[in-house]
């Protein structure tokens, strides 16, 4: 989920590297908070810190591993269970399904009590598995994360890390924490209610516990590629931003590997692994998304012949992409782009704490802003939430996304996918006419696949309309409209391959 490889202008790029940005919400000189550090710790996110001494006891271990998370029924309804805890019970090592750096040491005086890391969800008073809406703990995180973002600026190397830190930077001191009509928090039933046919919400919708699939770490899906020989599309951001292009190169998973292991330096560029293929055919699609108006691009996957509807093959030109997995470094970066060929996407993530950032209900005016300058943008209403593990975000086609992650938060695995509506096809089309006059607003080169789908699914609403089932498809009126926008489309010009252009996600 990267936007195009496009070099900032060199005037705008300075003045982000040498002002200071605003963090959001500061606060005054007088303000406590104000005056000392943010210090991010993963065992403290989202709680306060406190001077109470505790007993030092000896560093048996490099890495506090955390023990399996309670069952969803089990978990307090507080979220502030932490803060009510005087004292904490020690923690017995354990197989962990996350991996968390112990941080640095302080002195006595400073020492903090153990409290747990933050859950993903809790039970609502009707036994609905709820995400947790953490404000707190997310505007913690990106107090964090921008003076992360201000260290990576200060380097003197201009790599693509150090203008997306730029970029990202500009962009958070602008944007602020969702309300709950920006972005909704929702259990699995209401989730599926917010996609029945014919309904749409234009923003993210948050669940959690729906990967039918335990959760897995970033080792274990790693020790699932047997062939170290595979290989394995990158975005290198230590490239030198004049080399444009150069920044998303190929390397063979036993690389991937060693780097995982390697120990990394502070002004260490992250690695973000792009478009992995996933070791399940099932178990990953969260069960909301399981219902026949959101397995349009399942249905377009089968062979287009009459006699042929065996699934052994895919059609020429076309590729996995109801789900793949994304891993990434701590620390990694992705600009603000949208996702190519219409799609809605949903990802889980599975291991790491990640930021995730969007443009809010922009106005076409805004949106016809961000299409004239992506990369300079910064516009309309930003948002952000922190998306812990087990938790999934769904958002609709054409939303204008960008990703962080706090280096204290760890390396990162998620498992995503891209899906179609059946009842969604004007929004979908109209996706389309925008990426296809403005390729440099997306992650991919449309190429020969988004017109192979507006004319699969063509004869598939004039079948609709023979069989009286245009209701599935919207509605008649939704119909003569997908009608008329394919026309205006099939009018256009073939677009023109971006040959600098590499597929990218989160």
């Amino acid at each position: 989920m990267a936007g195009a490889a496009v070099d900032v202008e060199p005037t705008r790029l300075s003045k982000c590297m040498q002002d200071p940005v605003q963090l959001p919400g500061a606060t005054t000189n007088g303000d406590t908070m104000a005056q000392t550090a943010v210090k991010f710790d993963p065992r403290m996110y989202g709680r306060e810190r406190s001077t109470r001494k505790r007993t030092i006891t000896p560093p048996q271990t490099e890495l506090v591993p955390l023990e399996p998370s309670p069952s969803a029924k089990r978990r307090k309804l507080n979220h502030e269970l932490g803060k009510s805890q005087s004292a904490a019970t020690p923690r017995v090592a354990s197989s962990a399904p996350t991996q968390l750096a112990t941080p640095p040491q302080e002195s006595e005086a400073e020492m903090m009590i153990f409290i747990p890391p933050p859950v993903a969800s809790h039970v609502d008073g009707r036994g609905n598995v709820r995400p947790l809406r953490d404000e707190i703990g997310d505007r913690r995180y990106v107090e964090a994360m921008m003076q992360e973002l201000q260290g990576v600026i200060a380097q003197k190397r201009v790599t693509v890390h150090r203008r997306s830190a730029a970029r990202i930077a500009d962009l958070l001191s602008l944007a602020d924490y969702p309300d709950e009509e920006e972005a909704k928090f929702v259990s699995r039933d209401e989730a599926l209610a917010e996609l029945a046919p014919g309904k749409f919400f234009n923003g993210p919708i948050i669940t959690a516990e729906q990967q039918p699939l335990p959760l897995s770490t970033t080792s274990q899906f790693l020790e699932e590629y047997y062939d170290d020989n595979a290989t394995v599309h990158i975005q290198d951001s230590s490239s030198s931003i004049g080399k444009t292009g150069t920044w998303a190169r190929s390397v063979s998973m036993r690389q991937v590997k060693e780097r995982f292991q390697q120990t990394r330096a502070a002004d260490h560029c992250p690695w973000n692994m792009l478009e992995l293929a996933t070791h399940h055919d099932d178990g990953l699609r969260p069960s909301f998304l399981n219902n026949e108006d959101c397995r349009l691009i399942t249905k377009l996957k089968i062979p287009d012949y009459a006699d042929e509807t065996r699934r052994r093959k895919y059609e020429p030109g076309w590729k996995e992409v109801e789900k793949w997995a994304l891993l990434a470094e701590a620390g990694a970066l992705t600009e603000p782009h949208q996702d190519s060929h219409g799609y809605s996407t949903f990802i889980t993530f599975n291991q790491g704490c990640v930021g995730f950032g969007w443009l809010s209900n922009p106005s076409k005016q805004e949106r016809d802003a961000w299409k004239r300058n992506p990369q300079i943008f910064r516009g309309g209403k930003w948002r952000y939430v922190v998306l812990k593990p087990g938790q999934t975000v769904f958002f609709p086609a054409g939303t204008v996304h960008m990703v962080f992650r706090l280096r204290a938060a760890g390396d990162s695995l998620a498992f995503g996918g891209h899906i179609l509506r059946c009842s969604n096809i004007v929004h979908w089309i109209n996706t389309i006419l925008d990426e296809h006059e403005n390729q440099n607003i997306v992650n991919e080169d449309l190429g020969e696949s988004a017109a192979g789908y507006l004319e699969r699914v063509d004869r598939f609403v004039d079948q609709a309309r023979r069989q009286g089932q245009e209701d599935k498809w919207g509605g008649q009126q939704s119909i003569n409209e997908f009608k008329r926008l394919l026309a205006k489309f099939r009018r256009l010009p073939k677009p023109k391959s971006l040959s600098s252009k590499k597929t990218s996600k989160a």
